[in-house]
């Protein structure tokens, strides 16, 4: 599950919940919820354990209440060795002096239940100390009762008209419900038990419901593979009890009913907390339900569900990931294949589960969830009771009207949730292109992002390193800093990263370039990607459609350049780095709405006013120069390339410069083969009159002169635009009119990558600039200046995340060159 640095940027920029703020629900558990399932364990193995096991487990009660720092596994030595992931806690916990009270909420509560094992002496004996509590519960009334109404409910939409689709509907609103039966949550647990208990469908309840969608995705699929039975339904289960027979009740429904051909549960490897489903636990639950006291509905599951086992219909598979501390988007490679392969669907259960897709980071509560969890590999739809804070894909007005409701709606299991990311990321794009040895380095890399590993030096490749012309620049760097990767200035190591893919990847030797995969069927990344694309096509002939005859009022010219600058700047939207804002860009016709709501600043007007006032000065707009300096291939290319037509055909200017990168950098970022690429994209036949016509013009300004391409290594350095070496300043200053400085990366560039008061007038930030210059920039990070207060106060108020999600763009100007030294 590749993420990109940005993702990654901006998870850390999320808060992370701690343990150490009195009143929260993270911090009450250590006091009172946490230790009171320890002293379960006690109480329910007083005749399995020994005194010192009972004794160890009171103490770790008392340390958890008596805030005391949290032991290390190596204290207990011998189950430590034997332990699968003791080692990974070891180096979590190693030098950190966390107290239970002060930690990492996610880390202490899931390291807990490891400690429990460890203190247990499970590695040794194999007893679950969990076990007891588990066979309470299935010896309870409440989980039949419930399950009986499953198999009641089947029965009831067999001899009814029900459709298909309402029957899968009702039955992945009981699987969610079924989620609040959690073990290591009694006051949750306990809403849904005794002789009569039911799940009340209440849809004020469920805050968002995917579940049509879900549906009408297994269809489609169905349809396309021309046999239900070719796909395959994976779970990533939860806890067992109630909710594992309900989720084996829906198994059950989608085998039956012919939704797909194979389920498979995905369950720890040991025991966890205190309810979560292992091996065992399914096989006990199945033989459960074929006890004579059971039912003859409840029976017949039974018998159906062991068929199913025995012709491998339906299969349990343990992995210790489901037991480690990670995040999702850190899944190996081998699990995220085989979800990818084998996966029509992955129905992810529980609270837990749902911490993982997130980070366990409070993202605003109306975050998509597209945007939230980009990385996943295959399809998936969450089931959750709400457990804990974090939450997203939930619209504001909701939010705001829970809040003033239900202060701990988050967190108290009331509500529920359906949500689904059914376009899956995908897995690799450069398959054909590296040899095994290079991709192993480039996963690990990725790993070494997520687990916060020292910054490697491009010296650790020297032969690449010998023949880069940035390298020594990055050595020089980093050398002595021991920066790691979450733990350094972020414009730095942003773009060092993609600097380190091409050292990895032995792109000066080969001069493959490694955002440009060679097979055509990638739909999500890559430069040649975008291309083959219906999008970046209909928005270029929004672009030609725009151009009228020369000859008309001044007024009417003013107006179409000015509708070409606002189409250039949205156009910054398709940013191969940044792969949730440039979705936004897909159309399926040739419009393209100028939202001016959208553009917080707006200096178009005084850009060709001060065009116009030099043409006049230097006896006529042949004489004037534009240069650009680009940012992102694809969308963003075609409509510069267009714009650079309007400007030399309808006497703007008399030539336009391309300053573009020397090398691959930010996956879409131009480079001069690209510029000649796409012009001659756009004369293929298969292309509009208009868009071939365009090509030709565009390939006759590159054979006069009037169109150059210009690339420096200066581009790809990591530098601040005052740093811009004197030549390059003389030659702004002497040629260009007008610099049109595109994207995020050089706004960023422009101020230092610093977080300026917004307010602050965009002349006190750039007044360096050797020549006069406009920034075209879609918001897509936390930097932002010339905007005003009122403005700002207004756009806090009503999106909290403006400065990046991409809806806003600017065109900000200093018409005014600095003085020259």
């Amino acid at each position: 599950m590749g993420v990109s640095a940005e993702f990654l940027a901006r998870v850390q920029q999320g808060e992370e919940i701690f343990t150490n703020v009195p009143g929260t629900f993270a911090n009450e558990s250590y006091k009172t919820r946490l230790p009171g399932l320890v002293r379960d364990v006690v109480t329910n193995n007083r005749s399995r354990f020994s005194a010192k096991q009972c004794e160890r487990l009171l103490n770790l009660v008392a340390d958890m209440i008596n805030d005391a720092v949290i032991p290390m596994p190596s204290q207990y030595p011998e189950q430590a060795a034997k332990s699968p992931t003791s080692a990974q806690w070891e180096e979590l916990l190693a030098g950190k002096g966390y107290t239970w009270q002060n930690s990492p909420w996610f880390l202490g509560e899931q390291y807990m239940f490891h400690l429990v094992l460890l203190i247990a002496e499970y590695y040794t004996t194999c007893i679950d100390p969990f076990h007891p509590s588990k066979v309470l519960e299935l010896a309870e009334v409440t989980p039949w009762a419930l399950l009986q109404t499953a198999v009641g409910m089947s029965a009831q939409e067999e001899a009814s008209s029900q459709s298909h689709h309402d029957q899968l509907k009702r039955f992945m609103k009981l699987c969610l419900w079924g989620n609040k039966a959690d073990g290591c949550y009694k006051e949750v647990k306990d809403t849904i038990s005794g002789a009569d208990a039911s799940l009340v469908f209440d849809d004020e309840l469920l805050l968002v419901d995917h579940s049509d969608k879900v549906i009408s995705y297994l269809e489609q699929k169905a349809i396309k593979a021309g046999d239900a039975k070719k796909l395959g339904v994976q779970y990533i289960n939860d806890n067992c009890g109630t909710e594992l027979l309900l989720d084996l009740a829906l198994a059950d429904h989608l085998l039956a009913h012919n939704w797909c051909g194979k389920v498979t549960l995905n369950v720890k490897v040991e025991p966890m907390y205190v309810s979560d489903a292992t091996e065992a636990d399914v096989h006990e639950h199945i033989a459960e339900m074929q006890c004579s006291t059971r039912t003859p509905e409840v029976q017949a599951l039974g018998k159906r569900l062991a068929g199913y086992v025995q012709k491998e219909q339906l299969v349990v598979r343990p992995d210790i990931f489901w037991n480690r501390y990670t995040y999702y988007w850190e899944m190996p490679m081998e699990l995220q294949t085989r979800l990818a392969n084998e996966a029509t669907l992955v129905i992810i259960k529980g609270d837990l589960n749902y911490r993982r897709l997130l980070g366990d980071r409070l993202w605003p509560p109306s975050t998509p969830v597209e945007e939230a969890v980009p990385y996943f590999a295959a399809a998936f739809v969450s089931f959750r009771t709400l457990k804990s804070n974090p939450v997203v894909g939930i619209p504001k007005e909701m939010v705001d009207k829970l809040e003033k409701e239900d202060s701990k709606w988050r967190y108290n299991g009331k509500r529920g949730t359906i949500q689904s990311v059914l376009t899956p990321a995908p897995l690799s794009d450069n398959r054909d292109h590296f040899s095994a040895k290079q991709s192993k380095r480039l996963l690990e890399l990725a790993d070494d992002l997520i687990n916060n590993a020292k910054i490697s030096l491009p010296s650790q490749y020297p032969e690449q390193a010998a023949k880069s012309p940035s390298s020594a620049h990055w050595e020089e760097l980093l050398a002595g800093k021991d920066y790691t990767w979450q733990d350094s200035p972020w414009f730095m190591v942003e773009q060092y990263i993609f600097h380190l893919l091409l050292l990895m990847t032995d792109y000066y030797d080969t001069g493959i370039d490694p955002f440009r995969p060679s097979y055509v069927d990638v739909k999500a990344f890559g430069k040649d990607a975008e291309l083959k694309q219906e999008s970046p096509w209909l928005l270029l002939q929004t672009a030609v459609s725009l151009v009228s005859q020369k000859g008309e009022s001044p007024q009417t010219h003013h107006d179409q350049l000015k509708r070409f600058m606002k189409l250039c700047l949205w156009g910054n939207k398709a940013d191969g780095s940044n792969q949730k804002v440039m979705d936004t860009m897909n159309v399926t016709d040739t419009s393209l709405v100028f939202d001016d709501e959208l553009l917080v600043v707006d200096h178009s007007d005084e850009i060709i006013s001060y065009l116009e006032h030099k043409a006049a000065e230097t006896s006529g707009p042949k004489n004037l120069r534009v240069e650009f300096i680009c940012d992102n291939v694809g969308t963003e290319l075609l409509l510069d390339l267009a714009m650079t037509d309007y400007l030399l055909t309808h006497d703007w200017c008399g030539k336009v410069t391309f300053n573009v990168k020397a090398e691959p950098l930010y996956v879409s970022d131009v480079m001069i083969p690209d510029v000649h690429e796409y012009i001659a994209e756009m004369q293929r036949p298969t292309r509009t009159p208009e868009v071939q016509e365009l090509g030709k013009r565009l390939a006759e300004h590159v054979r006069t002169q009037q169109l150059v391409i210009r690339a420096d290594d200066y581009w790809n350095m990591y530098t601040y635009y005052w740093e811009m070496p004197t030549e390059l300043q003389t030659r702004l200053a002497k040629e260009a009119t007008l610099v049109i400085l595109k994207g995020d990366l050089n706004y960023r560039r422009l101020l230092g990558d610093r977080m300026w008061p917004p307010s602050t007038p965009v002349l006190d930030v750039m007044p360096y600039f050797p020549t006069a210059f406009v920034a075209f920039r879609i918001l897509k990070s936390g930097l932002v200046v010339g905007i005003p207060e009122e403005t700002v106060e207004r756009l806090e108020k009503d999106d909290p995340d403006w400065r990046y999600n991409g809806k806003r763009g600017t065109i900000q100007s200093v018409l005014k060159a600095a003085p020259q030294l």
